[in-house]
């Protein structure tokens, strides 16, 4: 069985066996169901308008396991918090995050708001170290090259697909450059290794020589106004003079 499966199975036994063994006890002990009956109506009224959060959990649970949208062990991302999932409740899904804490997450909020699945399908993803250099570098086309070497000396990052680093766009400051890369175990992480092939990049750039801009904006004064310069020759004349005393 496949580990949506289990867990559909799990939770359809959980709500099921309860229920059948307490319909088989009232009829052990005589309970008389026709009075259930009446008043059942009602009391489910009641209890349906005060739980409709709690219901609207419980039947999202079974459609994300039955769409198999998420499964225990996918490596997701909501509303911030990046982690993998450890279990499916049926009010709430527990997301193991990379600090070690648990994120619950409502069922419903997966229906209404979506999720990142970085492992839905397969577990290659590829990720993006954008970087730019100065325009006074020449040979672009060798940096891009040397570049896509460097992400290769990362243990994490794979050979095939290959990195690619492409020229985005020609920026007010730099030549701007997007390194592309792939990895297979989000689970581990992606900020860190992304981390780790921008700092190769930047040693990369350091033993060639290459200039990292930065925004930067210079002030060039033509000339001063006639008063001002007065002011000036006024406060100079002013403090060489000596004091009286």
């Amino acid at each position: 069985m496949t580990v949506s499966f289990k867990a559909l199975l799990s939770k359809i036994l959980d709500v099921l066996l309860p229920v059948v063994a307490l319909i088989a006890a009232l009829q052990i002990v005589g309970f008389p169901f026709a009075t259930l009956a009446i008043f059942g109506g009602a009391v489910g009224l009641g209890i349906g308008l005060g739980m409709q959060r709690t219901v609207s959990n419980f039947f999202a649970g079974f459609t994300l396991i039955a769409d198999k949208s998420i499964k225990p062990g996918d490596v997701i991302e909501i509303d911030g918090a990046y982690g993998w999932v450890t279990q499916m409740n049926a009010r709430y899904v527990s997301l193991r995050t990379r600090d070690g804490t648990a994120y619950l997450v409502p069922n419903d909020r997966f229906i209404e708001e979506g999720v990142v699945n970085w492992s839905h399908d397969d577990r290659v993803v590829r990720l993006h170290a954008p970087f730019g250099v100065a325009y006074s570098t020449k040979d672009l086309r060798g940096l891009a090259k040397k570049a896509e070497e460097t992400a290769l000396t990362i243990d994490r990052v794979l050979k095939t697909p290959a990195p690619r680093c492409n020229l985005m766009e020609f920026g007010d400051s730099s030549v701007n450059f997007d390194l592309r890369f792939w990895i297979n175990d989000p689970a581990n992480g992606t900020k860190n290794v992304t981390s780790d092939v921008m700092m190769a990049i930047w040693d990369l750039l350091h033993e060639m020589e290459i200039e990292i801009p930065f925004p930067q904006r210079d002030l060039h004064i033509k000339s001063a106004p006639e008063s001002f310069s007065m002011a000036a020759e006024m406060r100079e004349s002013a403090l060489s003079k000596p004091r009286e005393g």
